[in-house]
């Protein structure tokens, strides 16, 4: 019964409220773009990668293009969706360049020759 009670609760949530998620991009001009439902990345690839949202998932860039907010009544949904679009560019584990989620903090390794 927890778990039925559990996904009832958030589906009333998701509908009264949503639920949000945001994604940083970092690195020297890297930014997001949205077009006609996609959102697609700049600077990150030599190619344009337009990655296609759900029907149920907006999004919304903030002022530098630099954050990019995911809302959706679907939890499930918004949570899939967010992953593939980090997957896509994952920050760099030497650099820290790519993308992230909003205050994640990214541990960068040690480079060659480093004590």
């Amino acid at each position: 019964h927890g778990l039925v009670r559990a996904l009832l609760a958030g589906m009333v949530k998701g509908v009264h409220e949503g639920y949000e998620r945001k994604l940083q991009i970092q690195g020297v001009g890297y930014s997001f773009r949205i077009v006609d439902n996609a959102v697609g990345f700049k600077g990150v690839f030599s190619f344009d990668r337009p990655f296609p949202l759900p029907p149920v998932v907006k999004a919304e860039l903030s002022d530098k293009d630099t954050v990019l907010t995911l809302r959706s009544p679907d939890k499930v949904v918004l949570g899939r969706v967010s992953a593939d679009l980090r997957r896509l560019a994952a920050a760099d584990r030497y650099k820290g360049k790519g993308v992230r989620f909003l205050g994640e903090a990214i541990s960068l390794k040690a480079r060659k020759g480093a004590k």
